[in-house]
């Protein structure tokens, strides 16, 4: 948090939403209820799915346990849990939530708004289970009952998170974002290219200078034909110029 320039020392803010945080959660104690509901997460609160766990649940799965061991890789490795702070596993909800941030953080203008948006999708279908659950533990169900949903709700988001995980990752693989086009015959999408602002250009002008200057004459392009007439992958005629063939 701490940093130093031209001999001066220096202190960032300790926002809420930390990618030093290990976990976070919010303690619903619910007086109304007969059970509160904790909503735990993994990772930096800023990007992290939380998962509804009832004040009396009995167990949870490995994905999510720690074990009470605080992170120590020993006692990880003893209770067989998978992954530790330095060995990846997907198999670790720790792991799952890093990869959704780390995606976020690297472009975070583009990226983050879409997992905030996913996030309330999720965790807005998550208060409505909640709800229904409720509603069955006024009508007599108990602790069992209460576990097995907190049980199977962690399982399905553990599964849901990596997969939105994979979705992120193919969208925004090598700087673009992959937008759906039906009208694409070769991979239905188009690449589009980041936006960069005003001030970005203006920065890379500042300090490289003609570098990159390209002069007019150079900006004619030839003409393109679509790859996909060509005969090697089974065209037979280029839709825009027959002569291309």
């Amino acid at each position: 948090l701490t940093w130093e320039y031209e001999g001066k020392q220096y202190v960032n803010e300790r926002f809420i939403g930390t990618n030093k945080a290990a976990w976070n959660f919010v303690a619903n104690q619910r007086p109304q209820e007969k059970f509160g509901v904790m909503w735990f997460g993994v990772d930096d609160s800023s990007f992290s799915l939380h998962a509804p766990i009832y004040g009396v649940t009995s167990r949870v799965p490995p994905s999510w346990y720690g074990g009470n061991c605080t992170g120590r890789a020993a006692c990880r490795e003893s209770f067989g849990l998978p992954g530790t702070i330095s060995n990846f596993s997907l198999q670790a909800m720790h792991w799952v939530g890093q990869l959704v941030a780390a995606q976020a953080y690297t472009r975070y203008e583009d990226v983050a708004p879409v997992v905030q948006a996913e996030l309330a999708k999720i965790e807005g279908e998550l208060f409505e289970a909640v709800a229904a659950m409720d509603e069955k533990v006024k009508q007599g169900a108990g602790a069992e009952e209460a576990t097995r949903f907190s049980y199977e709700t962690m399982e399905r988001l553990h599964a849901r998170w990596l997969e939105f995980w994979g979705q992120l990752f193919a969208t925004f693989v090598d700087g673009y974002r992959n937008v759906r086009d039906p009208q694409n015959e070769f991979c239905q999408c188009q690449k589009e290219t980041p936006h960069w602002s005003e001030a970005w250009k203006a920065r890379v002008v500042a300090e490289a200078g003609e570098h990159y200057h390209m002069p007019t004459e150079q900006l004619a392009r030839p003409q393109v034909i679509n790859k996909l007439s060509l005969a090697a992958l089974g065209g037979c005629k280029h839709r825009d110029d027959p002569a291309l063939v």
